[in-house]
């Protein structure tokens, strides 16, 4: 394997960085036509487009296991399975499923079942990447090196649980995916998507995103975060350990 030189950098600015492709997130006390002087001041010599290769959509490889042997105390995690491309339509009641099963910090699934219930892991958790040519919903733990096949299990449980009739268990029978405040899986939904003023170019939301966002949160129903839970949740994961093997 060749060494990257400063050359090779300079290089590579050359043929990347772009006009074309430069988004910027202002904030603060300055009027558009001072912040154009500004930036044409900083940017203005950058190539209009950069020399960039077409990238074709691919879909997340499933269903698949690799374990990765490595003397460390703890096993790390990662499971892949499909997800939503951010401009579509369900990506919001996706985004409400993946709360309520990892992305939801201390309120999760995940978290609850292996950190709270057994103690396994300091957390647990899942998240939407949504990226240009590809989407993926993934989830991490890790544990002792004993306990992750426990581990593994715990997640398939809730993996199968939520794809196939939404109810823990316990609840009452067409209680979906009812789960104290989570009743209406707006409930207590803080948000993590981009809010950020890049971000928001990033993902081509358009500047009134920030105004609309709530309305197309409250507009997802329990019906349509079934509908993605079963969608998605069904196929097999891509599970991929890196910890000491035979553990």
């Amino acid at each position: 394997m060749g060494t990257v030189g400063a050359a090779d950098l300079e290089a590579f600015r050359k043929r990347i960085f772009a006009r074309d492709n430069l988004y910027v997130g202002v904030v603060g006390d300055i009027t558009p036509d001072e912040l154009g002087k500004r930036l044409d001041e900083v940017f203005g010599a950058l190539p209009e487009t950069p020399e960039l290769k077409p990238v074709a959509n691919v879909q997340p490889v499933l269903g698949k296991t690799e374990a990765v042997d490595l003397a460390v105390p703890q096993t790390t995690i990662q499971m892949a399975l499909p997800g939503v491309m951010r401009d579509d339509d369900e990506f919001f009641a996706a985004y409400l499923m993946n709360h309520i099963l990892g992305g939801g910090s201390f309120t999760s699934r995940l978290y609850e079942e292996i950190r709270e219930k057994r103690g396994l892991a300091y957390g647990a958790g899942s998240f939407l990447a949504s990226y240009d040519h590809a989407a993926v919903l993934g989830i991490s733990t890790a544990t002792r090196a004993e306990k992750a096949e426990e581990s593994i299990a715990i997640i398939r449980e809730q993996l199968a649980d939520l794809a196939e009739n939404g109810r823990r268990r316990g609840t009452g029978q067409g209680q979906g995916l009812c789960e104290g405040r989570l009743c209406h899986p707006q409930s207590g939904f803080l948000g993590g998507d981009r809010l950020d003023a890049a971000g928001i170019q990033l993902d081509d939301l358009g500047i009134d995103y920030i105004d609309k966002r709530q309305d197309l949160i409250d507009a997802v129903t329990l019906d349509d975060v079934k509908a993605q839970a079963e969608a998605l949740l069904s196929a097999p994961p891509t599970i991929i350990t890196v910890g000491p093997a035979g553990a």
